[in-house]
Parts: structure tokens; sequence; C-alpha cells
């Protein structure tokens, strides 16, 4: 097989590729931190293990065992297959997340670097929006304020060039800077419910909702404002759903919708129209405030009762 380098850490690579066609693909995915809970019992005791660099599935002759087992043992001494300063060897109950001081006092640095900048090379651009994405676990609404990276990223893989910072995208990123002093979390949901369903529509001149029978017996409506009249459909969907949210301010679980692009864009946490994406923050920002969890359904419009207001 032939040899190749991986560019981003230099290195010599099998270059497999020719033998891909002939593999079953069988892709798997691994376990995210968002998946801990489901098998981790309360007071248990946790490890870290970094390997930073693996090799596996190499064939090896009888003769060359002996030499490997005495090289990696030497290399691993060497910390060269461990990472050692990553990993937590003796059991304990907390291990660090992704917002440890020293993790978060390099990505605080990198991107005072970055703005410091009129433009940048793409890689840099991904490395910091993969620590964003990243963080994003640990911080409420955090892919929210990743969409002008990820745009920029598009357009400079297309043009392979250096991505000019403009001021939406400068904007976004000064967003992360409140990292130096928020020592805030995720809101814990309050152990006492309370379920009520909302309908909620727009047309091109008003917005309106309704509290379903059974549970407060209420509508809200109004008209659109000078800077959301002359939106599109999907984006005025979005901000008819804030705007209910901001009117009944109750512990609201199943809101109905007759718009599928917002149904769509908000679990992603994005949208490539900019209207539809600030209306999201909008949304997050009032489920925040209220301890909100919100779930989305469709209903067709004919029998969205939020149509009547």
């Amino acid at each position: 097989m032939p040899l190749t380098v991986e560019p981003s850490k230099p290195r010599l690579c099998n270059d497999n590729r020719f033998l891909n066609l002939w593999m079953v693909d069988k892709p798997f995915h691994l376990d995210r931190l968002t998946g801990i809970p489901r098998y981790v019992t309360n007071d248990s005791f946790q490890s870290v293990t970094n390997d930073k660099s693996g090799y596996d599935h190499v064939f090896l002759t009888s003769r060359s065992r002996t030499f490997l087992f005495v090289a990696c043992f030497t290399l691993t001494s060497l910390e060269y297959f461990i990472g050692l300063q990553k990993c937590i060897l003796f059991p304990r109950q907390e291990v660090p997340n992704t917002l440890i001081p020293v993790k978060k006092a390099k990505f605080l640095a990198l991107l005072r670097g970055i703005l410091q900048r009129d433009i940048i090379e793409v890689v840099g651009l991904q490395k910091l929006a993969g620590k964003c994405n990243s963080m994003s676990l640990a911080i409420p609404g955090g892919r929210l304020f990743t969409n002008e990276m990820n745009l920029a990223i598009s357009q400079g893989v297309r043009s392979s060039r250096p991505v000019k910072i403009s001021p939406s995208l400068r904007s976004e990123m000064q967003h992360w800077l409140f990292l130096e002093n928020w020592e805030g979390h995720l809101p814990w949901l309050s152990e006492r419910h309370s379920h009520t369903q909302l309908c909620t529509d727009a047309s091109s001149f008003g917005w309106g909702g309704v509290l379903s029978p059974g549970t407060i017996s209420a509508s809200v409506s109004d008209y659109w404002g000078p800077g959301h009249i002359s939106l599109g459909i999907a984006p005025k969907e979005a901000f008819a759903l804030a705007n209910v949210l901001k009117s009944f301010r109750a512990h609201i679980s199943n809101v109905f919708t007759d718009s599928a692009a917002l149904i769509h864009a908000l679990p992603m946490q994005g949208s490539k129209s900019e209207p539809l994406f600030n209306a999201l923050k909008d949304i997050f920002a009032e489920s925040l405030r209220g301890n909100i969890l919100l779930n989305l359904h469709y209903v067709p419009s004919l029998q969205n009762p939020a149509d009547a207001p």
C-alpha cells in the first residue's frame, strides 16, 4: 500500500483507500458526555486516559512481536502513546469537563489573538469553531453563536482563501469573551412541572398564540412592528413563538406550530436564514428566563387554534 503524510501533525500513514473499496462500511458513534448518565450511577468513580498516538490492526510476525513489546514499553515510558498530563490515573468522583480553567484560558487566548486580526486562515477559524461547539455541552445555547463562523468556514473552503473577519463574524466571536467572568451553568429544571400546550401562528401582518383549553383559557396577538413586517414567513413564525413566550411567561412544555422550518431549526440551533437565526436566539433567551423545556409539534394550518387571533 502507498504511504501518505497527514499534514496537520506531519506524520507518516498508510494510504489504504484502495482496500476500502472491498470493505463493508460499519459506521459507529463514540459515546459523548451527554450519554454518561446512562451508565454512570450515583457515587461512581471515574478515571481518564488520553491516547494521543494510537495505531491498531497492524499484523505482526511472530519474530517481531518481542521487539514491538520492548519498543511500546520504552515509548510509553517516555509518554509517547499516552498523554499523562491529561490522564487521571487514580479514580475520583469528579473529573474535569470542557470548562476547566486551563482549557478556558487557552480558548480565550486563541480568541483574543484572532480578534486582533482582519483576516484569518480557514484552519484557524475551524479550530475556534470546534472549541466553541465542544463547549456547547456546558454552555446554554452555545451553538447559537457559531453560525457566522460556520458560514465563513464554508465560504473559505470554497474559495481556498483566508477569511476576512466581517463585522457580524467579529461580533459573534466577541460574544464568547463572556467566558472571562462567567461562572454560570445550565439551569436545573424544577421538580414541580406544569405541562401546558401552546399554539402559535403568524401571518404577513400579525402574530398570535393560544393556550389550549383545560389550562388557562387565554390568547394573545399583535401586529408586526417596522423591524419585522418585511421578513419572510419562516422568521415571522419563529418570532411569533418568541413573542408568545414573552407574553405568557408560564412553564410551557408542548408548543404546536404550523411552521416546519421552525420545528427543524430550533433543535439544530442553526439556520442559513439570518432573520430566522436571530429569532431562534430570542426563543432561547425566553425559554432560559422562564425555565421552559420546549417540545415543538407540527399542526396543520387549518387545525391551528392560533390562526384565529
